[in-house]
């Protein structure tokens, strides 16, 4: 299929293709914790691109898994900063940002 014929909701489903997929890949290689926020929202991003790309062509069974995994996301990201609010100090939120700017530097050279 050349890229000319792709319409935009088979545009959105392999960004969020690609979005699952690095956000498996930097978990693997230690770039990111898989119990951050930032994986969440990586995921949330994932599910959210997949299942607007469901809007062309409709699979019941994909469009429960995005849902269930934005839901999911949501109530981890909410539960990380409540908890984060109560058990860390001041400053810390950015923490999965630094850590990844951290590692990538860190890769470059």
């Amino acid at each position: 299929m050349a890229m000319e014929s792709l319409s935009l909701m088979q545009l959105f489903g392999l960004a969020g293709f690609a979005t699952y997929i690095g956000g498996f890949t930097a978990i693997q290689f230690g770039l990111i914790d898989g119990n951050s926020r930032l994986y969440s929202a990586i995921s949330i991003l994932a599910a959210s691109l997949v299942l607007a790309s469901l809007m062309e062509h409709f699979n019941l069974a994909s469009a429960l898994i995005q849902v269930s995994w934005i839901t999911i996301g949501c109530g981890g990201i909410i539960w990380k900063t409540v908890s984060a609010k109560r058990t860390q100090p001041a400053g810390t939120d950015r923490e999965d940002f630094v850590t990844l700017s951290r590692r990538l530097s860190q890769m470059r050279g």
